[in-house]
Order: structure tokens, then sequence, then C-alpha cells
């Protein structure tokens, strides 16, 4: 069965959006964007690497989408921006400890993290793209009884979706799992026969996959949504984000930001 959603053959499996811890590395140095004068100045916790989220140039500089997306909210709603790396498990601590104003780099919209942050409206929502070899006859169903072999990136929705779901409850012996450093490397080794099956988030897959001989056989629904967070009681901050970002996706520069970054539309 071609592009149908995993959810039909796990029954009874509510599938939630996790909080994507992201890199758990030692971050570089935190790097600055020049400020201007009077206006009020936030600092944006990101990690890096983590594209396309967050990412440093070659010159040291931040760059990624919720990099550049900031940048644009920032100069529309009158405020400055300066980013802070560090690592991904510690973004929501660091906001709590007031040493960074606003987290990002691919957070995910959870109830727990709601207990803790608030989060800006969501700016970007995906599910997870399942491919195989093109001709391997690898199914959603070979997926949904654990028999196959499946990459995917690690800290990822669709890896935690995978541990939860499959590994925890015992269909998937913990061996079938693979986990990468990235989804490009999953699809390598999907490629070279060493895995039966990659798994990623369907905005960034459909990139990744291009000239692969790879075929998408099925999404796994998750409904993941991408949010700026902040302090709950930085509620001005937030409104200035939530005006900002309804102004971003309004704006030409939203596509043109999503085209930069290979996002699927």
């Amino acid at each position: 069965m071609d592009n149908k959603y995993l959810s039909i053959f796990v029954v009874g499996i509510a599938v939630l959006a996790v909080a994507i811890a992201g890199c758990t590395t030692s971050p570089p140095a935190a790097t600055e964007i020049p400020l201007g004068e009077g206006a009020p100045v936030y600092i944006v916790g990101i990690v890096v690497p983590y594209p396309p989220f967050s990412t440093m140039d070659a010159g040291a500089t931040p760059a990624g989408f919720d990099v550049e997306a900031l940048r644009w909210i920032a100069e529309d709603q009158g405020m400055e921006v300066t980013f802070s790396a560090i690592a991904g498990n510690d973004r929501i601590s660091a906001l709590e400890a007031g040493e960074i104003d606003i987290a990002c780099s691919g957070m995910t919209v959870t109830k727990e993290g709601k207990k803790k942050v608030a989060f800006s409206e969501p700016y970007l929502t995906a599910n997870q793209m399942v491919v195989a070899r093109s001709g391997s006859g690898v199914t959603l169903e070979d997926i949904a009884a654990g028999t196959a072999v499946v990459g995917t990136p690690s800290g990822s929705t669709a890896a935690v979706w995978i541990e939860e779901k499959l590994v925890d409850t015992g269909i998937m012996p913990v061996e079938k799992m693979r986990v990468y450093g990235d989804a490009a490397l999953a699809v390598d080794d999907l490629e070279e026969g060493r895995i039966d099956a990659a798994v990623y988030d369907d905005l960034f897959m459909q990139e990744i996959i291009e000239g692969r001989n790879v075929a998408i056989i099925g999404f796994i629904e998750t409904n993941t949504r991408y949010a700026f967070a902040v302090r709950p009681e930085d509620a001005d901050l937030l409104a200035l984000l939530n005006t900002g970002l309804s102004h971003l996706m309004a704006d030409p520069s939203w596509d043109e930001l999503k085209a930069t970054y290979h996002i699927a539309p």
C-alpha cells in the first residue's frame, strides 16, 4: 500500500508530537549581531549545528531558517536580537535561568513544554515521511510489524515515535532501530542496503531523497508543530514574536526563506 498513513496499522496508538532535544554536543562560543541604539535587545538561544534551523557560516556568524526568520521579525518589530549557541537539551533551562530570552532551532510544541515555557504561534507543521529503496517491496506494514530495519536521525520526532510506539511496546526489537547524525546519512545506508527504510520530517526529507534510488512508501502522522519559546511571564515579547511572525508569513520573504533552506511549501 503506497502513501498511506502508518497510524491505520498501529491500532490504538495515539501519535504525539514530541520535543526535539536537538544537538547535545558542546556548542561553539556565542556570536552576536551588531546592535542598534534605543531598541530592546533579546538573547536568542540556538543549537548549532542543527540545519536547516540554525548553523554557523564560515565566518562563525549564525545562519539558518530560524535565525533569518528572527532577524526579519526583529527588524519588523523594532527590536534587536543577539544569538547565543547552547546545547539542545539546555534551551528550556536556559530560558528559566534568564540566560536567554527566546529559544529556537526546531523547538516543537508539546504538552510537557507548555508547562515550562510559552510558545509562539507555530510557523511550520510536519509529519514523518517513510522511504525505502526503489523496488525493495518494503511496506508500511513491515514497519508496523517491527520486521523492517529502520533508520532515522537521533533525537528527531521520528526517532522518539519509533522508540515509544514500536520499540518500547515490544513490537520492534531495539536492534532494528538505527540512529544517525542526520537524515542524509540514513538515506545513504538505505541505498547501500544496510537498512530497509528511513523516516524523517516530510518538510525536509523530499529534498534529501531527490535523485536518490529510493521511493516514498507512506507517512506517519505526527503533526509536529515548530515554534519559538519564551518565559511564560514575557507576554509582551511573545506578542512581538507573534505579530512579527504573522507579518513575515504574509510577506513574500517567507516563501523565499523556505526556498533558501529547502523547506517544502
